[in-house]
């Protein structure tokens, strides 16, 4: 690569300071100010008492293994009460949280790609703990941490995905949108609180199913097409996923958005 391409190594150690500082930031913005609140102490105390501060009832068991049960009933306690909409009747954090889950859906593929990129050795890897951190961690603070990744990973050396991988990418994309209804869905349906919960569970696990539904897709590809072809054609597919994704995620939060405001 000719020089005056080189990015200087001063200044991408200050983009990775800069997104480290970003990252620290979201952490205080999500977890310092619910403590300060109050509000992290109410959610801990929903957890363990199994039981909302209006009486609601949070289910105690999922999967009979108390510490990942705990975990779980944090999770719950947590988006329950920004889905609990019926009973506060404000849609304001509703509307956000459907704006941000359907954002993380972009993230989602972000996550699959670079995976697909170098599945031996490197940190972008395993999509599925990426996005489970973001669900456990924010994605104010997980976010910054990935993009830093990228950065010093991909900028040293590019990697092109696999056609057959490049080509399941869309459908993928079409999934991943997918697995955000069982969070988002119930809520405008009406139903129930416990059938709210589930759906809650059911988005919390659903990443485990986007790399086989990927690796599915590339294996059929591969076996009904020539999946040889030339690296611009295998960058239209991932382009396509992107596109797939970003205008999902607009179409869906303007929808919700105006049918609240209707």
């Amino acid at each position: 690569m000719p020089s005056d391409h080189l990015v200087p190594a001063t200044t991408m150690r200050d983009s990775y300071i800069g997104f480290l500082i970003l990252a620290g930031l979201g952490l205080f913005s999500q977890w310092a100010i619910m403590i300060m609140n109050g509000s992290l102490r109410l959610m801990l105390l929903t957890a363990w008492t199994s039981i909302f501060p209006d009486g609601i009832p949070l289910r105690e068991e999922w999967t009979r293994i108390w510490i990942v049960d705990l975990a779980i009933r944090v999770l719950v306690a947590f988006f329950g009460a920004v889905l609990n909409v019926f009973e506060s009747h404000e849609f304001g954090p509703y509307l956000c949280l459907v704006d941000l889950i359907t954002t993380i859906v972009v993230f989602s593929m972000m996550f699959l790609v670079e995976d697909r990129r170098d599945r031996r050795k490197g940190a972008l890897r395993f999509p599925s703990c990426w996005q489970l951190m973001l669900y456990f961690f924010g994605a104010a603070s997980i976010v910054p941490i990935y993009i830093r990744l990228y950065l010093k990973s991909r900028l040293s050396l590019r990697l092109e995905v696999p056609h057959n991988q490049a080509r399941a990418l869309p459908f993928t994309a079409l999934w991943c949108s997918v697995l955000s209804l069982p969070l988002l869905l119930p809520v405008a349906l009406g139903a129930s609180l416990s059938q709210i919960q589930i759906g809650i569970v059911v988005w919390l696990f659903s990443p485990a199913t986007v790399g086989p539904f990927q690796d599915l897709l590339s294996t059929l590809m591969s076996k009904s097409n020539d999946v040889r072809s030339s690296t611009k054609e295998a960058a239209q597919p991932i382009a396509i996923a992107y596109a797939f994704a970003g205008v999902t995620s607009i179409g869906r939060s303007t929808e919700y958005g105006a049918a609240q405001v209707s």
